[in-house]
């Protein structure tokens, strides 16, 4: 399944309803804190986090680490570099 948010609490409530196995989130999406990604790691505890941010946004991708994000995508990116992405961030199965 697939949802799409344009604020953390729906992603938060989204999250915890569809039980996904990868959740992107846009570093530049409403209310993205540092407890955001704890958050949904809480909600949602099999899936993987992975933060969109731009290239030279240094503080927000040390953000997303250390909040526990899997990995991060850097834009600006072409679909074969989002697909190879997520292929390595995402649970296997």
């Amino acid at each position: 399944m697939v949802g799409e948010a344009d604020d953390m609490a729906t992603a938060l409530l989204l999250a915890a309803r569809l039980a996904p196995d990868l959740i992107v989130v846009d570093g530049r999406l409403p209310s993205l804190e540092t407890e955001t990604v704890g958050a949904l790691r809480a909600v949602a505890p099999g899936a993987a986090v992975a933060v969109v941010v731009a290239f030279g946004e240094r503080d927000l991708i040390r953000t997303a680490f250390e909040a526990g994000a899997n990995g991060v995508l850097r834009r600006p990116f072409l679909a074969t570099q989002v697909e190879a992405a997520l292929r390595d961030i995402a649970p296997s199965g």
